[in-house]
């Protein structure tokens, strides 16, 4: 995962996204990788628990260069999408392992 992350270079062979190899990427070309074309579901969930789950799902997004609105526009999405819209202002310790 560390490596399709563009996080670990340290292997042989390559890894092409889009036709690039992450190899030859520069770190500001890793970056923009990273915020739009990868992400990451931790089996340790990392949300952090002052937060609601709205806002833990629009964190993700704060380097996405959008506006607030369109962080929480699409974080209502993503939440509609998988059937959590009626948590969304829950903290994290009040959803299930499952919801997490």
């Amino acid at each position: 995962m560390n490596i399709i992350g563009g996080m670990d270079s340290n292997y042989t062979g390559d890894v092409l996204v889009e036709g690039k190899n992450l190899k030859n990427m520069k770190e500001s070309e890793l970056d923009d990788y990273r915020k739009s074309k990868i992400g990451f579901v931790f089996q340790s969930f990392n949300l952090i628990p002052h937060l609601t789950v709205l806002e833990n799902v629009m964190i993700a997004m704060q380097m996405a260069n959008k506006s607030e609105k369109e962080r929480n526009d699409r974080a209502k999405e993503l939440l509609a999408e998988v059937g959590l819209q009626d948590h969304m202002m829950k903290k994290p310790n009040q959803l299930s392992g499952g919801q997490k």
